[in-house]
């Protein structure tokens, strides 16, 4: 079978025809910035509820954040009450751990071994959103990323 041909351009380079405008004039909007943005605020509420997440999911784009990775990583933190953040192994070539120390939170890295999951079109591709892994997984999805971890260390 062929693979199917996917243009990721469509948004930019298509016409919209009648019925794609009219089904955009009855759409409900919103800013997402605002948490007004009902199409967001189901996603996030699809997303909690297949993950297991029982606490709200913040919009960080609103916030006035560092400019500095490391510096915004801490303000996130400290927006949502965080004491740890849990970070790749990777993370240690990069982060500037006095600043987490400074406001008082703990590092943690995790070795996270990513686990293989089928996936509908072709071999295994690794590394995809868990948006991938729920329209794949469904259901199975949160008992599939806890296969992945391996260890924690920090």
């Amino acid at each position: 079978m062929p693979e199917p041909f996917i243009d990721l351009r469509s948004d930019t380079v298509t016409r919209p025809t009648a019925p794609m405008r009219e089904a955009m004039s009855r759409a409900e909007v919103g800013d997402d910035v605002f948490g007004e943005d009902p199409s967001v605020n189901g996603l996030q509420e699809r997303l909690a509820e297949l993950l297991g997440i029982r606490r709200e999911m913040p919009l960080a784009s609103g916030w006035a954040l560092s400019d500095a990775p490391t510096g915004r990583l801490v303000d996130i933190c400290g927006r949502v009450g965080a004491d740890t953040y849990l970070s790749g192994a990777g993370g240690q070539d990069y982060l500037d751990l006095g600043q987490f120390d400074a406001a008082g939170i703990r590092v943690a890295f995790q070795d996270f071994a990513h686990p293989a999951y089928p996936q509908r079109f072709g071999p295994f591709e690794p590394f995809m959103s868990v948006v991938d892994l729920l329209f794949n997984c469904g259901e199975e999805s949160l008992e599939i990323i806890r296969r992945g971890r391996v260890s924690e260390a920090g």
